[in-house]
């Protein structure tokens, strides 16, 4: 479900930051192993393919998979709600992190799919009037990306990517601006413990799906002239950019035209992805109830500083008593 997030944590404690045992190491080449004052005006570590960034001496800018900092590395099998409350929950322990405080300033969701990538990604034309960006995996596979100014729409092959034998087709929604899912009342990583919430982002895997349209592959004798010229014409992005400029109208009853003749002659790859992302999605977030009660002021959850430091014998010890 939710892979990469970006967050900015609000009155973070920079001196524990800088000095965590997990940490230190990476942020001792550019601050200095006796010292806490930060040279310039940022400072970057890395672990388990989180980014860490010490911005201003004031504020901090953590982001990356969460998916892959849960899994080892990789993010290409199951990652439930189960799993993203666990890995919150160590997260914020691990880096004294308030998730009330902990707020989202993007963030990517989606289901991988036990589908064979290339059908649905070469059938996928345009999105309303978007046409994709497409990146190939050197030969072995593509991936579709509809950008739009507050989020983008992903179809791509993860088995190519990952290189999996098994094929695996990822349906991933990328928020940019948050106000694109306003209605779901996401803010923070606190919001991302809550089960009812999670389950309201189903729809923004599923409405992109219906507004994209589909060319599959269909025997010309099934069609008569008509619709058999429609059809050559519908599997270009540029048929159908240029016809949503010259005649909007047109455009709409073009696209409704070529969705009966896929429903009709076709396998519907629409109803297909639509109903696997469904299944998928609801066995991801099928808690009916979830035992993790957190706090909203949290003062039970996070072990003092001190506490940690000693655990994990840091260095750096005496320097934050």
């Amino acid at each position: 479900m939710v892979d990469y997030i970006h967050i900015w944590v609000e009155n973070p404690n920079i001196l524990a930051v800088l000095k965590h045992p997990l940490l230190y190491e990476s942020f001792n080449m550019l601050v200095g192993s006796n010292t806490a004052e930060i040279k310039g005006k940022q400072v970057r570590a890395v672990h388990k393919n989180i980014e860490f960034n010490i911005i201003d001496n004031h504020y901090l800018d953590i982001k990356g998979s969460i998916h892959k900092y849960s899994k080892g590395g990789s993010n290409h099998t199951d990652f439930s709600f189960d799993d993203l409350v666990f890995t919150i929950k160590e997260f914020c322990h691990t880096f004294y992190i308030n998730p009330n405080q902990a707020i989202i300033k993007s963030f990517e969701f989606g289901v991988n799919l036990s589908l064979i990538p290339k059908i649905y990604i070469d059938a996928a034309i345009i999105h309303q009037t978007t046409q994709p960006n497409i990146i190939d995996f050197n030969g072995s596979g593509l991936m579709k990306v509809f950008c739009h100014q507050q989020y983008n729409f992903k179809l791509y092959d993860k088995s190519a990517e990952v290189r999996s034998n098994k094929p695996i087709l990822r349906v991933e929604f990328k928020v940019k601006k948050m106000a694109v899912i306003k209605n779901v009342n996401i803010s923070s990583l606190f919001d991302l413990l809550d089960l009812g919430k999670i389950r309201k982002l189903k729809k923004y895997l599923v409405k992109p799906i219906s507004e994209i349209i589909f060319c599959e592959i269909i025997e010309n004798r099934a069609l008569n002239t008509t619709n058999s010229l429609l059809y050559a014409n519908a599997s270009s992005s540029n048929y159908w950019k240029k016809l949503s400029i010259d005649d909007r109208e047109k455009f709409k009853y073009y696209r409704k035209k070529v969705n009966k003749i896929n429903i009709k002659f076709g396998s519907n790859t629409r109803r297909i992805l639509i109903s696997e992302i469904e299944k998928k999605f609801n066995y991801l977030n099928n808690r009916e109830t979830f035992n993790c009660v957190i706090s909203p002021k949290l003062t039970h959850y996070f072990p003092r500083i001190n506490q940690h430091f000693i655990i994990n014998k840091s260095p750096y010890l005496n320097q934050i008593l």
